[in-house]
């Protein structure tokens, strides 16, 4: 892996966190910008199966995938991250799960490998979510600082992580089953320190 690959990666995750980050700060300083973050995505996703729809191609092109991941990823992250704090975000995370599971029943022969990525991230996200629901229930009582500060931030950090992850797994262990279950382990375990570590005792 040369100079130029770990730079577009660290440009990537500096990209990723500002995604990420502006309507995180958004949603908090007005509860009304949460509608509107919803609408934006909906709009978006909408527009880019228009776009698919008319031209097949455009799939292909370099600023569309850009746009796509990045929404994905912004989605993702949010939903799992404050569906605690506001109720639309958990519709949004629950939509999320079904939609991915209609879809790995649907190709559940042949799936694409975006498919596979995209389960990948949203499983780890649930093992995070359970995760924090049972460090929260193994508390007398959920404070709000956990909610409110703590919870989003384990769930950014341990989504970035993922990703990461995700994207070295397929960088360098294409086609070789142990040691990607090495790297799944690794995830996890980085991801379970990073919640005991954050998440006020």
């Amino acid at each position: 892996m040369d100079k130029r690959v770990i730079r577009s990666w660290l440009i990537e995750a500096l990209l990723a966190f500002i995604v990420i980050i502006v309507p995180f700060f958004l949603a908090f300083m007005w509860e009304g910008m949460v509608p509107a973050i919803v609408s934006l995505w909906a709009t978006a996703l909408i527009l880019m199966w228009n776009a698919r729809k008319q031209n097949p191609d455009v799939k292909n092109k370099t600023r569309y995938q850009i746009l796509e991941k990045f929404l994905y990823f912004q989605i993702i992250n949010l939903s799992f991250a404050l569906w605690l704090i506001f109720p639309i975000f958990t519709f949004v995370a629950i939509i999320m799960i079904i939609v991915l599971i209609i879809l790995l029943i649907k190709t559940r022969k042949d799936p694409t490998p975006k498919i596979i990525k995209w389960a990948k991230y949203i499983g780890l996200h649930i093992f995070n979510w359970t995760l924090l629901l049972f460090l929260l229930g193994r508390s007398y009582e959920i404070i709000n600082e956990a909610i409110l500060v703590a919870m989003p931030i384990v769930t950014f950090i341990n989504g970035m992580q993922a990703a990461f992850f995700i994207k070295l797994e397929a960088a360098m262990f294409k086609g070789k089953g142990s040691k990607k279950i090495i790297v799944l382990l690794i995830i996890i375990a980085m991801m379970v320190s990073t919640a005991f570590s954050i998440l006020p005792r």
